[in-house]
């Protein structure tokens, strides 16, 4: 999926509303060790302590990844968790 396609897939995803609309705050309230932002018209969440960023998949593509995540050679069949963990350390969120 190219950049314009993905951009595309986060503005339509109702799933993302809400993460949307925090993003767009100017004073926005972080939760955690995290904030929203767009980088490139693209939604990440961002960790406040180190600044890696992690792409908010459209509910569309979780399960592709999800299942590439589990089914693939460095996947394994860990379950849910541990592959949703090992996802994102590589940079996927949701």
């Amino acid at each position: 999926m190219d950049v314009e396609k993905m951009q595309e897939a986060q503005q339509q995803d109702v799933s993302l509303l809400k993460c949307r609309e925090l993003a767009k705050e100017v004073h926005q309230q972080s939760t955690g060790k995290s904030k929203l932002v767009y980088t490139k018209d693209l939604l990440y969440r961002e960790n406040i302590e180190t600044g890696h960023r992690q792409l908010l998949l459209p509910s569309q593509l979780r399960t592709i990844v999800m299942t590439i995540g589990h089914e693939s050679t460095f996947g394994g069949h860990l379950g849910f968790g541990k592959t949703r963990s090992r996802l994102t350390l590589l940079g996927q969120g949701w």
